[in-house]
C-alpha cells in the first residue's frame, strides 16, 4: 500500500526486539465424537518487526474500507433512526458473514470481549 508507507526501520529486522501481538485463526481440534472440527482460536505471538510487518500488510487495506464502511452505514442508520416516526420499527440484519440466514451453532463470544 503506497497511501501507507512503512519506514525501514519497521520492515527490517534488524533489532533484536521482538513484537507482541495477537490474531485470530482456525485451529484443527477434536470433538468428543472424534471428529475433527475447525474452532476460531486467538493466538498470541511474538516476532520480528519484518515478520508482523509481512502480515500486516495485505490486511490493511480491507480493514480500511471495512471501517469506512462500518461508519458510513452506522450513520446512515443513526439518521434514519432520528428522521423516523416514533411507531417505526427497524429491523437490524446483518448478511456480512451470514449471508445464508442460518442459526449458529455456537456463541459469538469473543466479540463482545475486549482486551
Amino acid at each position: 500500500m503506497e497511501n501507507f508507507p512503512f519506514c525501514s526501520e519497521e520492515i527490517t529486522s534488524s533489532s533484536e526486539a521482538l513484537v507482541e501481538w495477537k490474531r485470530f485463526t482456525m485451529e484443527a481440534t477434536m470433538s468428543r465424537f472424534g471428529k475433527t472440527l475447525k474452532k476460531l482460536t486467538l493466538v498470541y505471538k511474538k516476532t520480528s518487526n519484518d515478520e508482523f510487518v509481512h502480515y500486516l500488510k495485505p490486511k490493511l487495506q480491507t480493514f480500511v474500507r471495512h471501517n469506512f464502511v462500518f461508519k458510513w452505514q452506522d450513520k446512515q442508520f443513526k439518521s434514519s433512526i432520528k428522521s423516523y416516526p416514533h411507531q417505526i420499527v427497524v429491523s437490524i440484519v446483518d448478511f456480512a458473514k451470514n449471508y445464508t440466514f442460518e442459526t449458529q451453532n455456537e456463541i459469538q463470544y469473543m466479540h463482545w470481549n475486549s482486551y
